[in-house]
């Protein structure tokens, strides 16, 4: 004898089955949740809840730490991103921005963020929040002090004098980058140290540290904080010395010249120009002249090796062209063929 159906009001209390890896439907809230497969996903939903869980309603909350906030938006909003003082890091961390004003950008989402310039402002629009997930992103004013020392520490084989040197072709602008699992656990610790005054006195300044260093290595991050740095070095001696260089890099250029244009003597300006670029004023601006002859190269390839090595301070082709092989372990115009 077969067994008795079920009531009807028996089938809706029947609970739905549920594996890892398949999508759970919550009556409560109409959303859609995935269960961690792995610990990747488990590391981004902890990740996601950690920023979650450190905002109040409303649409921002500046984080007990200077310079940090996070915005969450239940619906399309407004926000606007930037410091007049130091480069400003923005972190997506659930839906996306479109930014309009200076300058037209899409964060497309979690993993995706936007770095800003100090003196630079960016204003548009949070997307992707409802009243049941909150649009979610952290920013991070970075401080001057903070930049100089990531700067001094990581290398990631870019020399150090592309700190102190300004480049006038660099983008002086916000642009977006991608991050990974790294500088997302690092954001996740340095939001859940806030929590206590404890951890936000020892364990804060040391992810925060930490974050400034991975930023630093993304080369968006790298550029808008160098960009940042130079804005603060205007009256730099050293700033004005490497001015200087690209200005007159045709000239015969001596340290007695440099020293002359920044108001020290010779040897004062040598050893503060080392400090703070780790070479000499020689080698720097033997780096410049064929950092340029190579950007020459690649914009003219047709231009004479000869006109090139005028138009950078050599006069002697073949001195230029020994240089130049010895830097980039090609001859220019092998160079300037195989860029095309």
């Amino acid at each position: 004898m077969s067994a008795p159906s079920e009531s009807p009001s028996r089938r809706s209390e029947t609970t739905w089955p549920r594996t890892a890896g398949t999508r759970r439907r919550t009556l409560d809230d109409l959303t859609f949740t995935r269960a961690p497969s792995d610990e990747s996903d488990f590391q981004n939903q902890h990740f996601v809840q950690t920023i979650d869980g450190a905002g109040a309603e409303g649409r921002s909350t500046r984080l007990p730490w200077p310079g940090v906030q996070l915005h969450h938006h239940g619906r399309p909003d407004d926000v606007i991103i930037g410091s007049e003082t130091s480069p400003v890091v923005c972190f997506a961390v659930r839906g996306h921005l479109h930014l309009t004003s200076p300058i037209r950008a899409f964060v497309p989402g979690p993993d995706w963020g936007i770095a800003v310039p100090a003196g630079a402002e960016c204003a548009g629009m949070a997307l992707g929040g409802s009243r049941f997930r909150r649009h979610l992103a952290l920013s991070i004013e970075i401080p001057i002090d903070y930049a100089r020392r990531a700067a001094k520490d990581v290398r990631d084989g870019c020399s150090f004098t592309q700190v102190i040197a300004p480049d006038s072709d660099a983008e002086q602008h916000a642009a977006t980058f991608s991050y990974g699992k790294e500088l997302r656990c690092a954001l996740a610790r340095f939001v859940h140290a806030l929590d206590s005054e404890e951890d936000r006195r020892v364990l804060a300044p040391l992810y925060f540290e930490e974050i400034t260093h991975l930023v630093y290595r993304l080369p968006v991050g790298r550029r808008a904080m160098i960009n940042s740095i130079n804005v603060r070095k205007e009256d730099d001696p050293i700033h004005r010395a490497v001015r200087y260089m690209r200005s007159n890099l045709t000239d015969s250029i001596g340290v007695t010249d440099l020293a002359r244009e920044v108001s020290l003597s010779q040897s004062a300006f040598s050893h503060l120009f080392r400090s703070s670029t780790g070479t000499t004023p020689y080698q720097y601006l033997k780096n410049v002249r064929l950092d340029t002859a190579k950007t020459m190269l690649v914009n003219e390839p047709s231009m004479a090796v000869a006109d090139v090595a005028q138009a950078v301070g050599y006069h002697n082709p073949s001195h230029f062209i020994s240089e130049f092989k010895r830097k980039y372990r090609v001859t220019p115009r092998e160079f300037a063929r195989i860029s095309r």
